[in-house]
């Protein structure tokens, strides 16, 4: 009784001395995330003329990671459905949106062409509307330009069009930026537990081949012994049985030893692969959210042609300064609307479906060479929407492709990743 209350006490002090060490791990690393933060902090300012975030390179890689999991065990089956059912939600999540504003670009395109297709005495009429839109928006500038505003002409004729959602965008970029900072922290976090629980992994299998060659050399030594012990019994006709007993005593307490120890080591090696698939998993969803959230950061940039939230909101700024001097313009105002309503009218004859946004653009309407700038504007960022895209059909494919192999590698899984694609909503 007294030998096996020493295993159970044992036993329990293993079990606590494991989760202290999970906690020592955690602390630490939320010391490096919090020491981390508070350097980005003091240097925020510092950095505030310099490229934004998005011009970082990250050392971090974009690939997924893939699970190690025991294909037999269905509790680490169901984490690994799961977290590729997360993977493929938020990349749903993602499409959804890129998809909004790729119409959006789309159907700009199109009225492009539509203007590109008028010809004739329309054509002269419509240029010369747009012509008298573009003396007047000169002459108002170049009043402005006497205030010392500091903003191009492009830049308060694109601000003068995204009027209402500006102060929102700005509002978006800000967060996008600070959102980056925060994902770029869980990720390094995510990585440092990542290698720690991987380091720990490897030591408890050098632990449980070391176990093995003492079990080895134990065998051969308590083999040899027992060769030994019956030559001088048999040649030298002595008394053995002390010495056979004291060498199966030997053998018991390292077999006893060895076997507590691989369990040990077995468990701590089960114990850490459940930690490290679950690092994984956060890892993938926070990539996910990384690549996306950049890519928003980046569209939103060359949106509105800025490094970052802090120059985009300067040139708000600049923009509301510009904007309160038009009171002092109404004669001129008065005159650009009434062209407006012509161009407006004029437009409207061709189908053109966003008329209001030509009214702001009138010179690309006279120069040929405007309107393809436009269009490769309009390009680049539908390009940026497809890249996004892309990039998110892929991690659901992936996804998929995962949970078919998983199913064709083990049957019995079907129904489970049945269950859980209908948990989360998902149809295939």
């Amino acid at each position: 009784m007294g030998l096996l209350s020493i295993f159970k006490k044992k036993k329990i002090q293993e079990k606590k001395d494991v989760g202290q060490e999970f906690l020592e791990m955690a602390y630490a690393m939320k010391k490096i995330n919090q020491s981390r933060l508070e350097d980005e902090s003091n240097s925020k300012f510092d950095n505030a003329d310099k490229n934004s975030n998005k011009n970082e390179e990250v050392s971090l890689s974009m690939e997924m990671e893939t699970y190690d999991v025991d294909l037999n065990s269905k509790s680490d089956r169901e984490r690994c459905i799961r977290g590729y059912c997360e993977q493929i939600i938020e990349a749903s999540r993602q499409n959804e949106e890129a998809k909004l504003e790729y119409q959006a670009i789309t159907s700009y395109l199109t009225d492009i062409q539509k203007i590109d297709r008028i010809e004739g005495e329309e054509r002269e009429e419509l240029i010369d509307i747009a012509r008298n839109l573009v003396t007047l928006s000169r002459e108002r500038r170049e009043y402005q330009s006497k205030r010392e505003i500091k903003l191009s002409d492009k830049q308060y004729q694109y601000y003068e069009k995204n009027e209402t959602k500006l102060p929102e965008d700005i509002k978006k970029l800000e967060e996008y930026e600070a959102y980056n900072t925060k994902i770029k922290n869980d990720m390094h976090h995510l990585e440092g537990e990542k290698s720690v629980l991987k380091h720990q992994k490897k030591e408890y299998a050098a632990s449980q081949r070391y176990l093995k060659k003492i079990a080895i050399i134990t065998s051969i030594l308590v083999m040899t012994m027992f060769a030994l012990f019956y030559v001088l019994d048999s040649i030298a006709d002595k008394d053995m049985q002390l010495p056979y007993l004291l060498t199966v005593a030997l053998a018991g307490v390292s077999g006893l030893y060895i076997f507590l120890e691989g369990r040990k080591n077995a468990y701590n090696l089960k114990l850490t692969q459940i930690k490290l698939n679950k690092a994984v998993t956060l890892l993938n969803t926070v990539k996910i959210k990384y690549v996306n959230n950049t890519n928003c950061i980046d569209y939103a940039c060359k949106k509105y042609n800025v490094n970052s939230a802090l120059e985009l909101r300067y040139q708000w700024e600049q923009y509301c300064k510009a904007k309160k001097m038009q009171l002092e313009l109404v004669r001129n105002t008065e005159k650009i609307n009434d062209f407006n309503t012509k161009l407006i009218e004029q437009l409207r004859k061709y189908d053109v479906s966003d008329l209001d946004i030509w009214t702001y653009q009138a010179a690309a309407i006279i120069d040929s060479r405007e309107m393809v700038e436009i269009r490769h504007r309009l390009n680049i960022r539908r390009q940026k929407i497809r890249e996004r895209i892309e990039f998110n059909t892929g991690i659901k494919e992936k996804g998929f492709a995962q949970l078919t192999d998983l199913v064709e590698k083990i049957p019995e899984a079907k129904q489970e990743v049945a269950n859980v694609l209908e948990e989360y909503h998902i149809s295939l």
